[in-house]
């Protein structure tokens, strides 16, 4: 898939939500292959992507006919959001994002100490 996050972000990804799932995290990865001009990738396309990363079930791999990326302004990959439960935007990262500003941003969002 064009614009994969690299090997380092998925597996922190995958850690986070472990770790915050009981909170109520959702991961969700958003294809950018329309984005880099690949085309919109297929059903098989994503289910293998999800083994060849060796995702949990937990996260959900979604394809974008690029709309997803022009609602919120994704100009290239991997760009990061952190939702809230109300749907609100509460932080944005565009590249790659550090492990540590994301695991302290969620913290914060589920309003704990990031020493919890």
């Amino acid at each position: 898939m064009q614009g994969d996050p690299s090997r380092a972000e998925i597996v922190f990804l995958s850690s986070m939500q472990r770790q915050h799932e009981r909170f109520g995290l959702r991961i969700i990865v958003v294809d950018a292959a329309e984005l880099t001009g690949a085309g919109t990738p297929s059903h098989d396309d994503l289910v293998n992507y999800t083994y060849d990363w060796n995702l949990d079930s937990a996260i959900a791999v979604l394809g974008d006919d690029g709309t997803v990326a022009r609602r919120f302004g994704v100009e290239h990959a991997p760009t990061t959001f952190l939702v809230g439960s109300d749907g609100v935007v509460r932080k944005r990262w565009d590249g790659f994002t550090p492990a540590a500003q994301l695991d302290f941003a969620i913290r914060v969002l589920e309003g704990r100490s990031p020493t919890d």
